[in-house]
């Protein structure tokens, strides 16, 4: 017996199922209100399917690797391309390299979007034309369909009624675009007198996706999922803490705490303890209890930075084995480093610049895979490489050396270092630059720095100030700009491999813009962003007692395939700070997912646990 429409609601409860074969029945369509997301092979070869039975199977099987479909009368080879572009993970169609395929959709995407563009300025000339049409935007989409097939054409003459089909869908898709945009502003417009200026954000105009969505779907598998659940989680205010207060007055408001960490987990450490710097001491908390377990002072210093490293303490005596040690660089307004070994509750070390007057520091981090070396950026616009190590005995000192430094016209004010370790990305006051240290972490004495300046986009005629920068697991970075009220997701190693470097020659580049994340606009500085371990989840205050959390692993998974400019974000998880009116100066969440941490200006420290 064949079947002609196939029902497959209870497949999805078959969570082993990775295979799937319904070839020589009579089908034509599928039916189910939940993907199969776990078949990865799928045979529907000697059926009655064609061009309208596509986005079906595409949506109910999205992990697709292989797909068969010979003998279907209905199908043509624009089709087979169809699957292509909306099956992401696909390698082989009817024993075909999809890949081959895929760069053909891929090389006709590119030549499209610029033809689109220019044919719709010729078409409405500029956005007050368009929006003055007295076509409804039903008829604008048929309009715009008909000139771009009329006038547009890519592509071989096996590929013309996918690029047909491709050239109609972007037509729709194009005007719904502009005219959302332009309903936005013109909403923003006419708001202006009942809301003002402080809390408007505005977006850069124009800022076209230059990646089609296999491009974000690779992004999107390099992260992590991380273990919070906004569905059914609680997160619950744990503790308020006021534990830098100047000369100890339980009633100091002023001080103001900068950064927060939590200690890597290694032999005897929980992962809970969370290390918190501000005015004149260093606190380390246990978000467990919310005890305050340690903490060094330095009088006459106001920290501002901390960054944590796990080093391997080789012992003297070739018999014992090696230990794992935590080790804590802290530093602030006088410009020394200074290196606190918790666990035996002393400051070992402290570095200074030799032969120069002291600027405050305003950036630490240690290299991902060479746990010695040490970045600092300072106010006199260095980056400094140092390699450090820790006392061997009672009576050995620390050898710390000093093995380059780096100058850029402006403050390194926040540093990052790439999963791999060759490139450095450094936020700026006006400008963000990347470093390739690959000869700094071999320990060539005269290293050649080859570095990128990024160029950003803004929406008004000063340039806004960087003070939030993190770098994901999968290369990409989010900043935040003073003022902006928004925060950019882009990709700093678009195209790098393509930049011929020169030694000592920056190369200026235009910052590759994904998305935005709504945020909340303010004039006030530094309110920091956090990236929690290998997942795409961010965290950031604002001046107004609110946590935002940000998930880039589910947003950017839905993001529409079609879509022009670039997609705006909006916050998965909004928490309020138990105090009215705080500026939140950073959040950071542990990576077990059980604590969330926030530090503000006004010498509190808020403890979330979450469960």
């Amino acid at each position: 017996m064949q079947l002609h429409e196939l029902n497959i609601d209870t497949l999805p409860a078959m969570e082993n199922l990775t295979q799937l074969d319904v070839s020589k029945n009579d089908l034509c369509q599928f039916q189910s209100r939940h993907p199969v997301k776990t078949v990865e092979f799928l045979d529907c070869s000697s059926n009655n399917l064609d061009s309208s039975s596509v986005i079906g199977i595409c949506k109910l099987f999205p992990n697709l690797t292989e797909i068969k479909l010979f003998k279907n009368r209905g199908l043509k080879a624009a089709d087979l391309y169809e699957f292509v572009a909306r099956l992401h993970q696909l390698q082989k169609i009817n024993d075909m390299d999809a890949n081959v395929m895929r760069n053909k959709v891929e090389k006709i995407n590119q030549e499209l979007i610029p033809k689109i563009h220019g044919e719709f300025t010729t078409a409405f000339g500029s956005e007050t034309d368009f929006m003055a049409s007295n076509m409804t935007i039903e008829e604008l989409k048929n309009n715009f369909a008909d000139i771009l097939l009329r006038n547009v054409s890519v592509g071989s003459t096996d590929l013309r009624i996918f690029v047909q089909r491709k050239l109609n869908e972007l037509a729709y898709s194009y005007i719904d675009e502009k005219s959302s945009l332009n309903c936005l502003r013109y909403k923003k417009r006419a708001s202006k007198s009942i809301e003002s200026n402080e809390n408007k954000v505005v977006f850069p105009k124009e800022i076209f996706m230059k990646h089609d969505s296999n491009y974000l779907s690779q992004k999107i598998k390099q992260l992590k999922q991380h273990e919070l659940d906004f569905s059914t989680g609680k997160i619950l205010s744990k503790y308020l803490l006021r534990l830098h207060s100047f000369n100890n007055d339980p009633d100091d408001k002023l001080t103001e705490i900068w950064q927060a960490a939590f200690e890597p987990k290694s032999t005897g450490s929980s992962g809970s303890i969370c290390a918190i710097c501000g005015g004149e001491i260093v606190a380390f908390i246990d978000c467990k209890t919310g005890k305050l377990m340690k903490r060094y002072k330095h009088p006459k210093e106001i920290f501002y930075c901390l960054a944590w490293s796990s080093i391997t303490l080789s012992s003297k005596d070739d018999n014992k084995t090696s230990n794992l040690i935590n080790v804590l660089a802290t530093g602030g307004q006088c410009g020394e480093i200074r290196l606190i070994y918790p666990s035996q509750k002393i400051c070992y070390a402290h570095i200074s610049v030799p032969n120069r007057q002291k600027t405050p520091l305003s950036s630490l981090i240690f290299h991902p895979k060479s746990s010695k070396l040490l970045f600092s950026g300072s106010e006199d616009g260095y980056i400094r490489v140092w390699e450090i190590n820790v006392p061997l005995g009672e009576y050995s000192t620390a050898n710390i050396t000093y093995l380059h430094g780096m100058m850029a016209d402006s403050r390194p004010r926040i540093l990052k270092i790439s999963d791999c370790g060759n490139w450095l990305l450094a936020a700026y006051d006006k400008f963000c630059i990347m470093w390739n240290i690959t000869d700094i972490i071999a320990r060539k004495k005269k290293p050649i720095i080859s570095k990128i300046k990024y160029r950003f986009p803004y929406s008004n005629g000063a340039v806004p100030h960087f003070d939030g920068l993190a770098l994901l697991k999968n290369n990409l970075a989010v900043t935040k700009r003073k003022g902006d009220g928004f925060i950019s997701l882009w990709d700093p190693f678009h195209d790098v491999d393509k930049i011929d470097f020169e030694a000592k020659v920056t190369i200026e580049v235009d910052a590759d813009i994904l998305a935005h994340l709504n945020y909340t606009k303010s004039s006030e500085w530094f309110m920091q962003l956090a990236s929690h371990d290998d997942s795409g989840l961010i965290s950031v205050g604002n001046n107004q007692s609110q946590v935002f959390l940000f998930d880039l692993k589910s947003s950017l998974s839905q993001v529409d395939s079609l879509k022009f400019h670039v997609p705006v974000i909006e916050s998965c998880k909004v928490i309020e700070f138990p105090v009215k009116k705080m500026k939140i100066n950073q959040v950071i969440v542990s990576a077990d997912c059980k604590f969330i941490v926030a530090v503000t200006s006004s010498n509190l420290v808020c403890i979330w646990e979450i469960s």
